[in-house]
């Protein structure tokens, strides 16, 4: 810069720098404890996020093993319900032999069926 190009400072120059300057000094307390509160955030981010990331990785485990007990269980509710399908074909077919064998019991029977009501009245 040449020394016969000084700049100029206008009074209206002045005056609008001092009051930006005493403007950000008067919010700079406000603007300090907003980042102090956000530092003390920040801090606390990588402790929350250990524990997410463990509770998550427990909570896919135990899903994990769940999911494991699943097949074994299905099975079993298969294994009853072939026995309990066993049991009542077995009945069913003792049923019909009881039935065959007592004189008049599938006509009495076939006559209740198609009786208006199927349920017996009780006797007084």
């Amino acid at each position: 810069m040449v020394a016969d190009q000084v700049p100029t400072l206008s009074p209206q120059a002045v005056v609008g720098w001092v009051t930006g300057l005493v403007r950000e000094l008067s919010v700079a307390p406000r603007s300090l404890a907003l980042a102090r509160r956000l530092m003390a955030d920040l801090a606390q981010l990588p402790g929350y996020l250990e524990r997410m990331i463990k509770t998550v990785e427990q909570t896919s485990e135990d899903v994990g093993r769940s999911l494991e007990d699943v097949p074994a269980a299905l099975r079993d509710v298969q294994e009853r319900l072939e026995h309990l399908d066993a049991i009542l074909s077995d009945l069913s077919a003792t049923i019909s032999g009881l039935i065959g064998s007592i004189p008049g019991a599938r006509r009495a029977l076939d006559r209740r069926a198609s009786s208006p009501t199927a349920t017996p009245t009780p006797r007084p």
